[in-house]
């Protein structure tokens, strides 16, 4: 992950931080100059903005300790200046568990709140006073603040947001899992499509400067993901169950070489492995034909047209 810093691992889940995350940095002490402020708010304004990423990685370890208990590994959590990501290896398969992973990391941003919630009660107020932005006065109660945010925003049924794989988890319980992310990613693209209107500003009486750009980049990025998540759900219904073995190419009519094999890219396949995993990285790859291997011979070949064919005539 060349374009990311790893800055810790917890059980074993490395977290990186996107290198986009210091343009963040620097837009908010620019932003925070710009208004006049002073070089200690500066600070505070830096450090509230840390703290707020601090929280996201809870938020998104949430998600992940949430799968594990489902026996489902997270690859890694990345810090982007449009939140963070948890990659999961898998989804979970029923519908129930999806739901607890998704709600998992918004009561993350609950919890926090309400510890934050008994500190004010206990030790200070929640009145914000004249300051918009974070003072030593105020930064908890800013703190408070976003955590409610984090848990409002993430509960929109934008799929695939928390609230939109939740959306979809409730719909699977009555519809095919195809038909539920169908309708959630719709609903999705919908928003997104909101999302980027406001961030633009792009709405009755607004214009540009009334926007917010970080709201349009999370649009973009929900809608891009909800199309690629409904196409992914579709393939992974049409090749459910299938093996390389199902569709590789036996009656080779000369011998072949694996490791000269042209579009293979030097990769090699069993008979046994999940077809939908491998097309998936056939995809990315761009390889065209891979040689599958069993007991260090050759069996076949898989041809990624005849995949594609395949799926195109199912």
């Amino acid at each position: 992950m060349r374009s990311s810093i790893k800055i810790a691992t917890v059980r074993d889940i490395p977290i990186f931080i996107h290198w986009s995350f210091s343009l963040l940095v620097m837009f908010v002490v620019y932003q925070s100059y710009s208004e006049g402020l002073s070089f200690i708010h500066i600070l505070w304004s830096v450090a509230f903005l840390l703290v707020i990423f601090f929280c996201v990685t809870l938020h998104e370890l949430g998600h992940a300790l949430a799968a594990e208990r489902y026996g489902i590994d997270t690859q890694d959590i990345t810090l982007l200046p449009i939140g963070g990501l948890a990659r999961l290896k898998a989804m979970p398969e029923k519908p129930l568990h999806e739901f607890v992973v998704a709600i998992a990391g918004p009561l993350v941003n609950v919890a926090i709140a309400a510890v934050l919630t008994i500190y004010l009660f206990l030790f200070e107020n929640f009145e914000i006073g004249d300051e918009a932005y974070p003072t030593s006065e105020n930064f908890i109660f800013f703190v408070w603040a976003v955590n409610l945010f984090l848990v409002a925003f993430n509960l929109i049924p934008a799929f695939p947001m928390d609230g939109g794989r939740m959306l979809r988890a409730l719909l699977s319980m009555r519809f095919s899992k195809v038909r539920a992310t169908q309708v959630a990613s719709i609903l999705g693209r919908i928003l997104a499509i909101i999302f980027v209107l406001y961030g633009l500003g792009l709405y009755p009486g607004g214009n540009f400067a009334d926007g917010n750009p970080f709201l349009a980049l999370i649009g973009g990025f929900i809608y891009l993901s909800a199309s690629r998540e409904y196409q992914y759900e579709k393939l992974n219904s049409k090749l459910a169950g299938l093996t390389v073995r199902d569709l590789m190419t036996t009656n080779l009519p000369l011998p072949i070489n694996p490791g000269t094999l042209k579009g293979s890219g030097n990769y090699k396949v069993r008979a046994t492995d999940e077809l939908k995993y491998i097309y998936l990285v056939m995809q990315q790859k761009r390889l065209k034909v891979l040689p599958v291997i069993d007991h260090d011979e050759l069996v076949g070949i898989l041809e990624y047209e005849k995949i594609k064919v395949f799926i195109q005539q199912k």
